[in-house]
């Protein structure tokens, strides 16, 4: 049953970040986030998906893997837009 609810908490952490991602890429607007906090999340990740692959929890991995490609794209657009002009929104 623990199995279970872990795998459970690690999906919705996953799916907690997912709207934020849709959002960013619909408006651009990423002045809301620091940069530090967009590193050390994806730090973490890094460093957890590397702990599940060494003791081969592969859905750990998968998880991680995930949530490590969804704020490196918000870091990704948080360098971009830091760099362009704010776009105008309707």
């Amino acid at each position: 049953m623990s199995d279970l609810w872990a795998y459970t908490g690690a999906s919705l952490l996953v799916l907690a970040t997912l709207p934020q991602v849709v959002k960013l890429l619909r408006t651009r607007r990423t002045e809301d986030f620091a940069f530090g906090f967009v590193l050390l999340n994806l730090a973490g990740l890094v460093f957890l998906a590397i702990r599940s692959l060494e003791i081969g929890e592969v859905a750990f991995l998968a998880i991680n893997v995930l949530s490590a490609f969804f704020w490196a794209l918000l870091l990704g657009m948080k360098i971009v837009t830091a760099t362009t002009p704010d776009p105008v929104v309707n």
